[in-house]
């Protein structure tokens, strides 16, 4: 079961830690309506995580067919800095809601997962 940690949620920028032990199945890790501010979308700008080995799981964007922003695998530290690239942008289609989930593993999948978002359309 995740357990987010919000460790900074500023004007234009959203920090969290995701810990958890299990399967998680599109669990929603990030709900754009919460955040202070508010936005409509985020983009990823970097991770690292570490997982169990041989574990696996996957970000997604939400929409009425999530899309996967990013897989996630192996054990160890990985460091994924998408900010020189302008981060990653929200490009789920029909239904999208600008949240993030949080989906794979399995039983027995350990997993620490520090996240930095850049929020969008903050206060449409």
């Amino acid at each position: 079961m995740a357990t987010v940690q919000i460790i900074t949620d500023g004007p234009r920028n959203l920090v969290i830690k995701v810990d958890g032990t299990g399967a998680e199945v599109n669990t929603k890790i990030v709900d754009v309506t919460t955040l202070n501010p508010p936005c409509t979308s985020m983009r990823l700008n970097s991770i690292v995580h570490s997982l169990a080995p041989s574990a696996v799981m996957e970000l997604l964007w939400d929409a009425n067919t999530p899309v996967v922003a990013w897989n996630l695998f192996g054990s160890g530290g990985i460091v994924a800095p998408f900010m020189y690239t302008q981060g990653i942008p929200n490009n789920a289609g029909t239904g999208v809601t600008g949240n993030v989930l949080l989906n794979g593993g399995t039983a027995s999948t350990n997993y620490s997962i520090y996240l930095e978002f850049i929020k969008n359309g903050i206060g449409a």
